[in-house]
C-alpha cells in the first residue's frame, strides 16, 4: 500500500470493501466509532446508552478480527458480533489484496 501515498484510512477501507475482505458495515461503524472518538461530547448515559456503546466496540472488534485473518490467509467460519443483534457466524474467505 505504500505506492498508494496519501492513503487515507477511509480510502483503505473502500478499497477492502471493493475486494470482499470487510463489509460496508463494518465500515461504517468504525467511522462511527472513530469519529465519537475524535470529537467527543458531554453528554448524560444511560444504561442502555452505554450498553449499546460496548456492543459498538465488540462489533467493531469484527473489522479487526478480517483484517488479522485476512492477513493469515484464513478461511472458515468466523463468530460475527453485531450491535444490538444476536451472535452469528460467517463464512470468511481469504481474498489476496496485495498481488
Amino acid at each position: 500500500m505504500s505506492y498508494w501515498k496519501n492513503i487515507t484510512a477511509a480510502k483503505a477501507l473502500d478499497y477492502l470493501i471493493e475486494q470482499h475482505v470487510i463489509t460496508s458495515s463494518d465500515k461504517k461503524l468504525w467511522q462511527e466509532i472513530r469519529n465519537e472518538s475524535a470529537h467527543p461530547k458531554i453528554r448524560e448515559d444511560n444504561l442502555a446508552k452505554e450498553r449499546l456503546e460496548c456492543e459498538k466496540v465488540s462489533s467493531c472488534l469484527n473489522l479487526f478480527h478480517k483484517l488479522v485473518l485476512n492477513t493469515l490467509a484464513f478461511s472458515g467460519p468466523v463468530g460475527i458480533l453485531q450491535a444490538g443483534k444476536e451472535f452469528t457466524y460467517a463464512e470468511l474467505v481469504h481474498t489476496e489484496i496485495l498481488n
